[in-house]
C-alpha cells in the first residue's frame, strides 16, 4: 500500500537529512525553534517536520495537493491524530522484534517475522475500521485515496487469511516438510508445506512421527538442520512481508506526523494571538510578493511582542534593506526565509496574508563571527561560501544576504556586492540584501532602480527603533550614535 500524503504520486524521501541540506539554512534562519514548536516533544514529529521543511517543494501543484490535505487536518484534527496514534502504537508494539529480524539464525528471524506480523494484525484491523468510519469525512484527494486503498487491501478476507497464516506458522502442533529432488533423483533439500492446504491435509495426517530422547544431541542437530533448510526457502519472503507492513506504518506515522506538527504550531500561534494563513503559491514566471503582517518565528515563539511587516511588489528581483543598527533588519530577513520555506512545504505561514511565486531553491549568506580556527581571513571565508552557493544555485532561486562582505572596506566591499548581485539578478535569481555599504546601495539605486525595492529599518525622530521594515531609500548612516548614547 502507498501513503502518498506528502507527494501526489510518489513516496516522499524519508532518508536521513544530510549536513548540506540542513546548514546553513537551519542556523541562519533559526528554524529549530519552529520544528520544536511543531513537535511539542514528539521525536517522530520533530524528525518529520525537519525532513519536510528542508526538502521543500518547487512545484505549485504539489504544494496545493499538500494544502488540501492540511485543510482536512484543520477540519478533522481528531481523525488525523487517531491515524497517527494507530501507526505509532503498531510500531511501538513490535519494536522489540526489530533487532531479531536481522538475526543470522534462521529460526530466530522466522519466529520474529511471525511475531511482527501477528502484532500488526489488530492495528491493521483498526486502520480498516477507521477507513470505514471516515469514508465521507475528508475532501482532499490524498486522504480519500489513502482510505480507499486501506479498504481495498485490508478487507475481511485479508484479515482472516493473515490470522490463519500466522496461527499455522507458529507450528504449535508441528511442521510439515517436503522433500525436493534434483534431476538425477538425488535429494536436493526440504521445503516448508502448508498443513491446511487441500493437497497436504492427508500428508500431514499420515506423516511419520519421531520421538527423540532428551539427550539425543545428534538427532536434535539433524532435525535442526532439516528445519533450517526448509525455512531458508520462506524466511526471506516472510521477513520481507513483515518489513513491508512496517514500512507502510512508518511512512503513515511520519507523513501524518507532519500534519500533526502543523496543527500543533497553529495551536501555539492561537494561544499567542499570532496571525497565520494558508499561503498562495504560484508557478508564475513573474516574481511577486504580496505579504501583509509577516512575523518572525523566534520573536513570536519566544513570547516577545511580534512586529509585523508588509511587502507589496511585482516584477522585482532585488530588495535592498538598509537603515539603523539593531533596527530589525536581520529579523525581517529571517522572516522572509522562514515564510518561503514554510509556504513551499505546504505549511501555514506566520502572516495575515502571503502570496508569492515558487522559488527553485532557498539560500542564505549571513555574516559569521570571526573564527580563530580559520586558515584564511574572514573575507576569504565569505567568498569561499559564496563560491559554493554559486555552484548550486539556479535561476528563479531566492538568496538572502545579511551584512555580507562587511569585513573589508566600503569601496572594495561595495564592488564585491555589486558584481555578485548583478550576476545573480541577470540569472533570474531573487535577492534580499541587508547592507551598511552606502556606496553599493547607491549604485543599485542609480543602475537597477526599476527592478529593485528599497527598504529600511524604521527609526523615529528621537532615535527610537520600531523594529519595522518600511519603504525607504538608502542613507549614509546606520545611526550607530543612537546605540552609543543609549548605552553610555
Amino acid at each position: 500500500m502507498n501513503v502518498y500524503l506528502l507527494l501526489k504520486n510518489s513516496d516522499f524521501n524519508l532518508d536521513d537529512l544530510t549536513e548540506e541540506e540542513i546548514e546553513p539554512l537551519n542556523s541562519d534562519l533559526s528554524l529549530d525553534i519552529i520544528f520544536k514548536a511543531m513537535a511539542k516533544g514528539d521525536d517522530v514529529i520533530y524528525g518529520a517536520v525537519r525532513k519536510v521543511m528542508f526538502r521543500y517543494l518547487t512545484d505549485s501543484s504539489e504544494i496545493t495537493y499538500r494544502q488540501e490535505i492540511l485543510n482536512d487536518a484543520f477540519a478533522k484534527p481528531k481523525e488525523f491524530k487517531k491515524l497517527y496514534e494507530i501507526a505509532s502504537e503498531a510500531l511501538d508494539a513490535t519494536k522489540k522484534q526489530d533487532y531479531w529480524l536481522n538475526s543470522q539464525i534462521l529460526t530466530t528471524r522466522f519466529q520474529s517475522a511471525v511475531s511482527v506480523l501477528e502484532g500488526f494484525i489488530p492495528f491493521l484491523q483498526e486502520l480498516r475500521k477507521f477507513a470505514d468510519q471516515n469514508k465521507n469525512a475528508f475532501s482532499s484527494y490524498g486522504m480519500n485515496r489513502l482510505l480507499s486503498e486501506i479498504k481495498e487491501e485490508i478487507d475481511d478476507d485479508f484479515i482472516r487469511k493473515a490470522k490463519d497464516l500466522v496461527s499455522e506458522l507458529e507450528f504449535k502442533d508441528g511442521m510439515l516438510l517436503g522433500l525436493t529432488f534434483d534431476n538425477d533423483a538425488s535429494l536436493a533439500g526440504y521445503q516448508l508445506l502448508r498443513k491446511t492446504s487441500e493437497d497436504n491435509k492427508i500428508k500431514w495426517k499420515m506423516a511419520p512421527k519421531v520421538t527423540l530422547a532428551v539427550n539425543d544431541e545428534s538427532g536434535m542437530e539433524d532435525i535442526s538442520d532439516r528445519t533450517n533448510l526448509a525455512l531458508s526457502q520462506s524466511v526471506d519472503t516472510l521477513t520481507e512481508a513483515a518489513g513491508n507492513v512496517k514500512d507502510f506504518l512508518f511512512r503513515l506515522q511520519t507523513e501524518i506526523g507532519f500534519y500533526i506538527g502543523v496543527l500543533n504550531l497553529t495551536d501555539t500561534l492561537k494561544e499567542k494571538n499570532v496571525s497565520y494563513c494558508m499561503p498562495l503559491i504560484s508557478d508564475s514566471t513573474m516574481k511577486k510578493r504580496h505579504i501583509a503582517g509577516l512575523s518572525e518565528a523566534t520573536v513570536v515563539l519566544s513570547g516577545e511582542n511580534a512586529v509585523h511587516n508588509d511587502i507589496d511588489s511585482e516584477g522585482k528581483s532585488l530588495y535592498i534593506i538598509t537603515g539603523a543598527n539593531q533596527g530589525g533588519k536581520s529579523t525581517f530577513l529571517r522572516s522572509i526565509g522562514q515564510a518561503q520555506m514554510m509556504a513551499q512545504s505546504g505549511c501555514i505561514v506566520m502572516a495575515q496574508s502571503f502570496e508569492s511565486h515558487v522559488v527553485s531553491g532557498i539560500f542564505t549568506h549571513f555574516s559569521k563571527l570571526e573564527d580563530r580556527t580559520m586558515k584564511s581571513g574572514k573575507l576569504d571565508e565569505e567568498l569561499l561560501r559564496m563560491s559554493g552557493i554559486a555552484d548550486r544555485i539556479r535561476s528563479n532561486a531566492l538568496i538572502l544576504f545579511n551584512e555580507s562582505f562587511q569585513s573589508t572596506n566600503e569601496r572594495e566591499g561595495s564592488e564585491i556586492c555589486r558584481e555578485i548581485v548583478n550576476a545573480l539578478v541577470e540569472d533570474g535569481i531573487e535577492v534580499f540584501f541587508v547592507t551598511h555599504f552606502f556606496t553599493f546601495a547607491e549604485n543599485v539605486l542609480e543602475h537597477m532602480k526599476d527592478e529593485s525595492v528599497f527598504l529600511k529599518a524604521e527609526r523615529m525622530s528621537g532615535g527610537q527603533r520600531t523594529f519595522k521594515i518600511v519603504p525607504g531609500l538608502p542613507e549614509e548612516t546606520a545611526y550607530g550614535r543612537d546605540l552609543y548614547d543609549s548605552i553610555f
